[in-house]
């Protein structure tokens, strides 16, 4: 491997300015050249990365540069297998602007961008609320074609994994409906009661550990903890060493449906235990009528999971719009794209 020293000297005639990459613009245009209608679709995506924030200098632009944040938007294919770099900013949030600007030049480029995908940090929430954006309304106006949508997905491993760690809170869950007139509660106390009884040599759904019930601070922030808590071996586990949590565990088998759904890339698992396995079309069939449940947290004030809510209508009406046009997009769901480095531990 080459030293530092000789890296810098190599990369040093590369210019990268904030905004815009103009390589990553240039390296497109060229590219959509040779695709089709269908490769063109495409999806963005942005976030956030920590940067060490000391000082340094650029000696090309002979000027110093500081910043703890990068905002970094990506492009890619919605069902072909590429993506690209194309918009970076330093402690700069995202916004309608900003979005507006990256969207038109693509569009302008000759591809036709669908959807937008981010987590539903404070800046990102905030950027959607004020463009119009809510569990009720998706989609805002595509920048290039007001007469097109442009679908807005939260980050599904990120709403896994805040999902976990509000129903973990010790003052948090979910509020379900129990066909009684009343409420139960979907809380860490369901899965405690769980991990009491299958506490034996063998067990029955032996990812479940203290660690998904416990997890705080940065190890929370990891998605399988959240996954395996929301499983279907979870489900049956619950329904047969505690019979009384059935209501429970049907709203854990609702969250393993919805989180099959929006994080799938076919129409049907290539791998399935037992031939269990079923469409995500299916799945996300058998969710809905149960989804209604989760529109009530305990312990906030806020209490409708918005960006939970927000994502099947995103996904199943996403599919339809591209479909119309592409017939072949009709089993594509949303496998989402990430920028290097973003947490799907």
């Amino acid at each position: 491997m080459p030293s530092v020293s000789t890296l810098s000297l190599r990369t040093r005639g590369f210019r990268m300015s904030p905004g815009i990459i103009d390589g990553a613009k240039t390296v497109l245009d060229a590219a959509v050249q040779g695709m089709t209608p269908m490769e063109r679709l495409c999806v963005i995506a942005f976030d956030e990365v920590a940067l060490n924030g000391r000082w340094c200098v650029d000696q090309m632009s002979d000027q110093v540069l500081s910043a703890s944040k990068l905002q970094l938007l990506m492009v890619r294919g919605l069902t072909a297998a590429w993506k690209q770099p194309y918009y970076y900013e330093l402690d700069a949030p995202m916004t309608v602007e900003t979005l507006t600007e990256v969207v038109v030049s693509l569009e302008a480029a000759g591809l036709r961008v669908v959807a937008c995908v981010s987590d539903m940090g404070p800046t990102s929430e905030k950027m959607w609320r004020g463009a119009g954006v809510s569990d009720a309304k998706t989609w805002i106006p595509n920048p290039a074609d007001h007469a097109r949508r442009l679908w807005v997905f939260a980050d599904a491993p990120h709403l896994i994994k805040l999902l976990r760690t509000h129903v973990m809170e010790e003052n948090g869950g979910l509020l379900i409906p129990n066909g009684r007139g009343g409420l139960s509660l979907l809380g860490r106390g369901s899965f405690k009661e769980l991990l009491a009884h299958d506490a034996g040599e063998l067990r029955l759904c032996p990812k479940l550990t203290d660690l998904c019930v416990e997890a705080k601070g940065q190890v929370s922030q990891r998605v399988h903890l959240a996954t395996r808590t929301f499983s279907s071996t979870v489900t049956c586990a619950m329904e047969t060493y505690v019979p009384r949590r059935a209501v429970q565990a049907r709203a854990v088998k609702v969250v393993d449906a919805w989180f099959d759904v929006v994080n799938s890339r076919s129409p049907y698992d290539q791998k399935s235990a037992a031939a269990t396995g079923s469409p995500p079309r299916s799945r996300h069939a058998k969710t809905r009528p149960w989804w209604p449940w989760m529109s009530s947290c305990a312990g906030r004030a806020r209490r409708r999971p918005s960006s939970l809510l927000a994502e099947l209508p995103s996904c199943r009406f996403s599919t339809a719009s591209s479909a119309r046009t592409h017939p072949c997009a009709a089993s594509t769901w949303t496998r989402k794209p990430r920028a290097p480095g973003w947490d799907t531990s």
